[in-house]
Parts: C-alpha cells; structure tokens; sequence
C-alpha cells in the first residue's frame, strides 16, 4: 500500500520502477478498485497489457476468449480475505504455479541440480495466510518476518539479509538483440499466420519496435 511505505521507499519505487510506482500512486491506491482490478494493473508491470493483449489476439480464433477468466474464477475464492491476502492467493495460484516454479524446474535441470521449494510445505503456506498483513509488509519491507527471523537466529550476515533485492533474470534482451535467422523466421507473418493464435501484423510492429529500438527499454524486455 502506498500509504505505508516511508519517503524513502517511496523516492526509490519512482526512481527505480517509474511505471509501477505511478500505477500505485494513481490508480492501486483507489480504494473502488475490486481485487482483481488491482492485480491486473499490477500484473500489468511484467507483461502485456489488457489492451495490448486484446490486439494480439484481434482477429484470430481466440479472440473472443475472455484472458482474465481464471483469475476472475479465483477473485471469487478470495471473498472475505483481507486485501493482501487476497492478492497473495491469486499470486501462488497464478505465477508461482505458471511462471516461477516452471522456471526453477527448468533451469534446475539444465545444470544439472537437485532444487527444491521448502516454504511450499502446506503448513507453511497456511500459516502465511494466517499472519496479519501488516506484519508481512512492515515497513514496506518485503519478506520483513524471514528477514526477522534470520537475523535473530544468525542465519545470515545482516548485509545480505536486508541489502535489495536481485531477481533472477536471463538476458532476454541479448538474446532477441542476436536471433539467428531460423528462429526469427518463427515470427514471421507466414509462419505467425498458420498457427492462428495471433495477430502476425501486430507481433510483427512489436518486433520492429524493438528492433529499432523504438520502445523503452524496460517495456522491450518484458514485451519479448
């Protein structure tokens, strides 16, 4: 909430995350807003927008497929919870099941590594839930109750753990940057337009505007 975060925080979410910290500023912090609105236009910072997603599947045979229809099926298991516990849950059931635990699976294997998720454990996650919310987002502080209690248990320096945080990221941009010709030809209009599934003249825009770097930076990155 951006009510509870100090002056500071707030100054490094404008400088670090402009885009994000306006959506909080104007828009999150609309107390009319349903839950799912609120997820949606923070999702909105780390994919598509609805709208840009509406014109990638304009005129295909998906078109007409309603893209929130999970998450408004979950909203609905969400009545009753608090806010951010709300927010929580449509979290774990969409991109910690569909995105982040994929990635660890996969890049895991690749190495190859054992890897495991420890605070999965069902007893763990029912006692997150339980846990007031002001205690989970003290201060503004993300993981402030793991950091707590590693610290008085010694469990790491105190330099790691309350330095920011490092998200673990590919170099997607490189990789787009430097295609090789067989699989750029993946995203041509002919091959795009077989598949049926999306609008091949706007991926093709997308793609071009990236490539002459016509989008911001931020946005190319997540876009690709």
């Amino acid at each position: 909430k951006w009510d509870s975060l100090d002056a500071k925080t707030r100054t490094n979410y404008l400088r670090e995350r402009p885009v994000l910290a306006r959506q909080i500023k104007s828009k999150l912090n609309d107390p009319s807003l349903s839950i799912l609105d609120r997820y949606t236009i923070w999702d909105d910072d780390n994919c598509f927008d609805l709208d840009t997603r509406a014109k990638l599947l304009q005129g295909t045979k998906i078109s007409d497929l309603d893209p929130l229809i999970r998450l408004r099926e979950l909203e609905q298991l969400t009545a009753g919870a608090s806010h951010e516990n709300a927010m929580l849950f449509l979290e774990l059931k969409t991109r910690l099941e569909g995105f982040m635990l994929v990635i660890l699976d996969r890049t895991s294997m690749a190495c190859p590594v054992e890897c495991r998720s420890p605070y999965l454990d069902s007893k763990i996650i029912d006692l997150a839930f339980r846990i007031s919310p002001e205690l989970k987002f003290a201060k503004g502080i993300e993981k402030y109750i793991l950091r707590r209690v590693s610290e008085r248990a010694g469990f790491l320096p105190e330099k790691i753990l309350w330095r920011k945080k490092h998200p673990f990221s590919g170099p997607i941009e490189t990789w787009v940057d430097n295609l090789p010709p067989n699989l750029e030809s993946l995203l041509s209009p002919k091959r795009l337009d077989n598949y049926g599934f999306v609008n091949s003249k706007f991926v093709s825009q997308i793609y071009k505007e990236y490539k002459t770097g016509s989008q911001d930076r931020e946005p190319r990155i997540k876009h690709s």
